[in-house]
């Protein structure tokens, strides 16, 4: 490979304090002669080799153009020739020839990189911070992170830098410039105490030993050549340290090549050592839940937020899971206040609001999701849940004209049918519901609920046969869906089909005995049979169920969101 392959990443690992001896590809692709290319371009791609080890730029320029005039589709060329300029401060020719790897599929980030570099040179400051974003989705090179993220200072992009610097000191915790560049970006957002924690952060990793940075380096090397045994020794010996910030550095690259069960020792005893790390606290409930031990999770994400209820990624991990798990109430202070913690996103935005409405605090639910439409507005989903939770909050012409505004949108969506429909069912527009109602089982036949409610205005229609089939087409997709059977059992009933009608409720009952309606049909079949007796305890089971349902009913009823301090 030394001798046919012109190595484009050497120079690249050398300023990481790192040398590949042989070893030099872009983007995993070696630059070398194709089988079907003239053989004089291997000897200008060995030459180029010699003088970009030699540093002699001159010499590597002239050599590059002379393979790339031989065979211009040579990957890796552009770049290198690019950087050969780069280094002779022939800056408009060398942004000529990194625009030319571009054309490559996938993109160098090392050409973005050095892109970017350009801009900044430049004063294009937003532009460089495009391709230095654009390099580390790429692929992180050099020093990226810290230049998107000088890059956000710069611009006063504070809510931007903030998340962002608080991934790159997890995903490079032993970068003390990363630890830097964050604490100026809390005391920007006015955080003072966290502002402190990462210049002291800063300086700590700058006095690591030599020795330290060695152990998480071979640690990073072992997981990138998969070497599952040297890989478990050096986190055994990583865990010996009494060293917190290496404790938690190890685990975090431990556990972002899923290795969970090797990160558990080291942030036991990186808590151990000192009980108030927020971090260690959270990814360590990470690892529990990745290997399924779920009963820790909970306590640890507790223990995190409040040692520093600044952290997001824990806020939101606390609040999803007990939303998960039906908690709908806890779940929502944790929420909140991620979402005051940075920009939300919509699917953030509409977890909140469907907890806000599981819990009746309606209005809180439309703030939430209306924002949520307007940061996703190609989305259905918050939208659906925005009519809803319009209806519930007494809103209904709003509810109404929402549910046709979004119908608008996505035509093609079987629920916008739907929730028109229902809209227009609460208006008693029949005729109207009845048509998108029939327009959202033409697009989607297994959609149980427009069916459910398709029977149910065909009932209020006066058409009790036709309602009859579509309750039955319900329960052949759900034999449990009891306003179906109940819409059965009135239908028989309107059509004075007693005997069917007493035959289906009792089954119906059977399935759920706590339903008013199926009591009242069924008390309602036996009259009409001359059952008298069993139709007065039918009515007496009804009336007192329904009274049950009338008291949750009335208790059923906004709630208004406290709101605590700091919350």
């Amino acid at each position: 490979m030394r001798h046919g392959c012109l190595i484009l990443l050497r120079y690249r690992m050398i300023l990481h304090g790192l040398f590949l001896a042989g070893s030099f590809a872009i983007g995993g692709v070696c630059v070398r002669a194709q089988q079907a290319a003239p053989p004089e371009l291997q000897s200008h791609l060995d030459r180029a080799q010699v003088f970009l080890d030699q540093q002699k730029y001159s010499d590597l320029v002239r050599e590059l153009r002379a393979a790339i005039a031989i065979w211009p589709q040579t990957r890796g060329a552009y770049y290198q020739l690019g950087f050969g300029l780069f280094q002779l401060g022939r800056t408009a020719e060398a942004g000529v020839a990194f625009a030319k790897e571009l054309e490559f599929s996938p993109p160098d980030p090392y050409s973005l990189y050095y892109l970017g570099r350009l801009r900044v040179n430049a004063g294009q400051r937003r532009k460089a911070l495009e391709f230095f974003e654009r390099s580390l989705a790429s692929g992180e090179v050099l020093d990226v992170r810290q230049r998107v993220g000088s890059l956000y200072l710069a611009l006063g992009l504070y809510n931007d830098a903030v998340p962002f610097l608080e991934s790159s000191v997890r995903a490079r915790p032993e970068d003390g410039g990363l630890h830097y560049l964050l604490a100026r970006a809390y005391k920007e957002k006015g955080r003072l105490k966290d502002a402190e924690a990462e210049f002291n952060a800063t300086a700590r990793w700058k006095s690591k030993t030599a020795t330290d940075l060695q152990l998480l380096m071979k640690l990073r090397q072992s997981l990138t050549a998969q070497t599952g045994s040297a890989t478990s020794a050096l986190a055994a010996e990583l865990a010996g340290s009494s060293d917190t910030d290496l404790l938690i550095a190890a685990a975090t690259t431990l556990g972002q090549a899923e290795r969970h069960q090797d990160t558990i020792p080291l942030l036991t005893k990186a808590i151990a050592l000192q009980p108030k790390l927020a971090e260690a606290h959270y990814n360590l409930a990470r690892a529990y839940l990745a290997l399924g031990h779920d009963d820790k999770v909970e306590a640890e994400l507790r223990t995190a937020v409040e040692v520093n209820p600044e952290v997001y990624e824990a806020q939101v991990l606390l609040g999803t899971l007990l939303a998960q798990s039906g908690d709908s109430e806890r779940s929502i202070p944790h929420l909140r206040k991620a979402v005051s913690l940075r920009s939300p996103t919509a699917r953030l935005l509409m977890m909140l609001g469907l907890q806000y409405y599981k819990e009746r605090y309606y209005s809180e639910a439309v703030k939430s999701l209306t924002e949520a439409t307007q940061l996703d507005p190609n989305n259905a989903d918050p939208r659906f849940l925005l009519i809803q939770a319009l209806y519930k909050n007494l809103d209904y012409e709003r509810a109404l004209a929402f549910a046709e505004e979004t119908l608008n949108r996505f035509p093609d969506k079987p629920l916008a049918h739907f929730h028109v429909g229902a809209q227009l069912n609460n208006f008693g527009r029949l005729q109207e519901a009845a048509s998108q109602l029939e327009l959202a089982l033409k697009k989607d036949p297994t959609l149980l609920e427009a069916r459910a409610m398709f029977g149910d205005v065909l009932f209020k229609m006066g058409k009790a046969q036709e309602c009859l089939g579509e309750f039955r087409r319900v329960l052949a997709g759900n034999p449990k869906w009891m306003d179906a059977h109940a819409g059965i059992g009135k239908a028989l009933i309107q059509l004075k089909r007693y005997p069917e009608a007493a035959t289906a409720m009792e089954e119906a009952v059977r399935i759920d005995p706590d339903m008013p309606s199926l009591h009242l049909y069924l008390s309602q079949s036996y009259r009409g049979l001359g059952r008298l007796d069993d139709a007065r305890r039918e009515a007496q089971i009804f009336a007192k169920l329904n009274e049950d349902r009338a008291r949750a009913r009335d208790s059923d009823v906004e709630r208004t969101y406290p709101q605590p301090p700091g919350l």
